[in-house]
């Protein structure tokens, strides 16, 4: 299979069956003590963090050479109803990294989720 080229920034799906990448960051809330109010826009509920990720190259070589690699800010919004919000702005730090890339995504938790998959199994806690 021919090896991806240096400045074709796409995914490499060809290199079979492994690509390796890390990530990296820390977050906390913007207030630590919570409200005896249900409140959407309180201190609290709002995250901000920053996180670094990129590739480590492939199994043919691991690394960080001919990877893209991104610094970004993160931030979140954590509903009472158990949805949060999160945005990460992130920019590229070398010339095999796009310039900026957008992530964004909603999640929602689900309260006692482990111990009920544990009941499914047979495991009471």
């Amino acid at each position: 299979m021919e090896r991806q080229r240096k400045h074709d920034r796409g995914k490499n799906l060809a290199n079979e069956p492994w690509e390796f990448g890390y990530t990296v960051g820390t977050s906390r809330p913007l207030k630590l003590a919570a409200s005896a109010k249900r409140c959407s826009f309180c201190p609290q509920n709002f995250t901000a963090g920053i996180e670094m990720y990129g590739g480590l190259g492939d199994r043919h070589s691991f690394g960080l050479k001919d990877t893209s690699q991104y610094l970004a800010p993160v931030a979140a919004w954590n509903l009472p109803s158990g949805w949060t919000f999160h945005v990460s702005p992130g920019f590229g730090l070398n010339s095999n990294s796009y310039g900026f890339l957008l992530r964004w995504g909603l999640s929602y938790e689900i309260a006692g989720f482990g111990e009920r998959v544990s009941h499914l199994f047979g495991r009471d806690r």
